[in-house]
C-alpha cells in the first residue's frame, strides 16, 4: 500500500513519466528520472505537482564534485561576479547497448549539462535567462565490429549559447558525444581574462552519484538542488534545441564529428 514514507522511482522511457507522476501525486514520494518528459508540453503539466513531494533526478547533479560546486556557489555568491564563460563536455567511448531504448543526445546528456548550470545559477540566488542560439548534431556511424546498436537517434551535439544574469551575459557551449575516441566529462568554469574558476568533474562512476540522490530522496526533507520548475526549464530548453538543430554528416565510431573536432 503506498504511504507518505513510500519513495516511488519513474525510470520508464520518457513519454510516460508525467502520466505515471500525475496518477502517482499526493500517494507518496515521487522522483522522475531525466528527461522528466518526452517534451515541453508534457513536462508543463507537472507544474502542478512543484508542491506535492515530486522531484527530478539527475545522478550527475550528485557527482561529488557538482555538489561540491553547486553548495559552493550557495555559500558564495560573490563567484558570479567573475564568471564569464562555461564550458562543458560529455565525451564517451561507448554507445547503446543492444536493446537499450534510445534518447536523442540532447535529451540523454546535454540534460545533465543545463541541470548542473541551471542548479549553479540558482544557487546564487538572482533572477536568470538562458538562450539556445546555435545547435548541431550527428549520428555515429555502425560500430565496427557492432558492439553496439546502430543509432536512430543524434549521438553527438554541440550546443552554444548565453547565460543572462544580474544584467550581464555569460557564454556557454556544451559538447558531447558517444562513439567517441576517449572518455572526458566535466564543466568548466572561466573569468573574463580565460583564467580556470572552477573545473566540475563528471567523471565519477554513476554508482556513487545514484547512492547519493537515493539517500538525499530518502530523508524527510529533500534538497536535490533543483525542482520541478527548474527541469520544466531544462526541458524547454532541450526542446527548443532539437527544433533549431542543424544535423551534419555521419562518424566513424571512435572519432569525433566535425563540429566538435574544430
Amino acid at each position: 500500500m503506498l504511504q507518505r514514507d513510500t519513495l516511488w522511482l519513474i525510470a520508464t522511457p520518457s513519454e510516460w513519466h508525467v502520466s505515471y507522476a500525475l496518477q502517482l501525486a499526493g500517494l507518496c514520494r515521487v522522483a522522475i528520472e531525466k528527461p522528466i518528459a518526452a517534451n515541453s508540453e508534457q513536462a508543463k503539466l507537472l507544474m502542478a505537482l512543484v508542491e506535492n513531494d515530486t522531484y527530478p533526478m539527475d545522478h550527475k547533479l550528485f557527482n561529488a564534485s557538482a555538489l561540491s560546486f553547486v553548495d559552493e556557489c550557495r555559500r558564495l555568491p560573490y563567484l558570479l561576479r567573475r564568471l564569464s564563460q562555461i564550458q562543458g563536455v560529455f565525451y564517451e567511448e561507448t554507445s547503446f547497448p543492444e536493446g537499450r531504448q534510445q534518447e536523442d543526445g540532447i535529451a540523454d546528456i546535454q540534460w545533465h549539462l543545463f541541470t548542473i548550470v541551471v542548479s549553479s545559477l540558482k544557487a546564487f540566488g538572482f533572477p536568470f535567462d538562458i538562450s539556445v542560439d546555435e545547435v548541431q548534431v550527428a549520428k555515429h556511424l555502425p560500430h565496427p565490429q557492432n558492439a553496439f546498436s546502430i543509432p536512430h537517434v543524434w549521438t553527438a551535439s554541440r550546443i552554444r549559447g548565453k547565460v543572462h544574469i544580474e544584467n550581464r551575459e555569460i557564454d556557454y557551449e556544451f559538447r558531447q558525444a558517444k562513439g567517441a575516441p576517449r572518455n572526458e566529462k566535466y564543466i568548466r568554469f572561466f573569468d573574463k581574462a580565460g583564467d580556470l574558476i572552477w573545473e566540475v568533474d563528471l567523471s565519477e562512476s554513476g554508482w556513487f552519484a545514484h547512492a547519493r540522490m537515493l539517500k538525499t530522496l530518502l530523508k524527510p526533507t529533500v534538497d536535490m538542488r533543483h525542482d520541478i520548475t527548474d527541469a520544466v526549464l531544462v526541458m524547454e530548453l532541450v526542446d527548443y534545441a532539437r527544433k533549431i538543430a542543424k544535423e551534419m554528416d555521419g562518424y566513424r565510431f571512435g572519432t569525433l564529428p566535425c563540429f566538435l573536432s574544430r
